[in-house]
């Protein structure tokens, strides 16, 4: 448990109002409102949210910029509270280990990898030159790192706190499922909280240069091709196959068995076997006829 002292967080922040606290807060972790991380403090922009908060067992304290709902749980109220939530977040707690080191003895890993215990690192597993494993990573049976690659990494999330421009430290893990092949200069980073995991599921192929971002889950079987972009939280289901250059903005959702254009940007849910292209991505035979229209003026 981590003590976060609540008059040193009042030094900092003026304006804090407190309901249910009569002492300092005993946490264990930062997370979401819905998060599974135990005895943790959340970040309750909205009434969604903090309804969520209040019926997650895990949360033991609700950060809000008032009281939207009236609770019997600990709350701090600031106009600042995105601030205070992740001043929270990034002093008091630190990365620790999540998972038990292991190596397989049938791994082959190149003496000019890095590896960052503790990692799970499985059978027949292969890990080329100059790649970086960080810790809390899982690498299942199988799985081919090629050159260069960059695994469980720390993601671009930057918040103004106190009007200065911080990094937002993650603690979370990655999961590599088996049989998956990560193509050079690939970045896999990992996820914001300790409960927060960057999953990539059985077989899937992941091109040169492609970054996957903070949180993002990818299904079985999905190819993604080179120096496409995968932002924070999103899903991808499996059996899909994205093109080349793409960019998919966070919180996206995509189907199963989906098709998405090379150089297309998704901003938007795509639903499963939908076939999309264009910046922002419609269904391809709309993109495809207009270009033919365009084609014969």
């Amino acid at each position: 448990m981590i003590k976060i002292p609540l008059n040193e967080i009042l030094s900092v922040f003026d304006d804090i109002k407190t309901q249910n606290i009569d002492s300092d807060i005993q946490a264990k972790c930062t997370d979401f409102c819905w998060g599974t991380g135990e005895k943790c403090i959340v970040l309750a922009a909205n009434k969604k949210y903090f309804q969520q908060a209040i019926n997650n067992s895990n949360v033991i304290c609700i950060i809000a910029p008032e009281v939207i709902i009236q609770t019997d749980k600990p709350v701090i109220t600031t106009n600042r509270f995105d601030d205070l939530f992740h001043y929270i977040h990034n002093t008091y707690f630190s990365t620790k280990d999540l998972i038990t080191h292991y190596v397989s003895p049938t791994a082959s890993i190149s003496e000019n990898a890095v590896i960052c215990p503790p990692v799970h690192i499985g059978h027949n597993t292969t890990i080329c030159s100059g790649a970086y494993i960080g810790k809390n990573t899982v690498l299942n049976d199988d799985a081919y790192i090629a050159q260069n690659c960059t695994i469980s990494t720390e993601g671009m999330l930057a918040k103004s706190i106190n009007g200065i421009k911080k990094h937002i430290t993650h603690y979370g893990s990655v999961i590599i499922g088996k049989g998956c092949y990560i193509h050079a200069n690939s970045n896999i980073s990992k996820g914001l909280f300790y409960s927060g995991k960057t999953l990539i599921g059985d077989y899937c192929h992941i091109g040169i240069g492609v970054n996957i971002a903070h949180d993002v889950v990818i299904g079985q079987s999905t190819e993604i091709s080179g120096n496409s972009n995968i932002a924070g939280r999103s899903t991808i289901g499996s059996d899909v196959w994205i093109g080349a250059n793409c960019t998919i903005s966070n919180w996206v959702k995509i189907g199963d068995k989906a098709k998405v254009r090379i150089g297309s940007t998704v901003v938007s849910d795509i639903p499963e076997k939908a076939d999309v292209s264009g910046n922002f991505a419609i269904k391809h035979t709309i993109n495809l006829r207009k270009f033919i229209e365009d084609q014969a003026n």
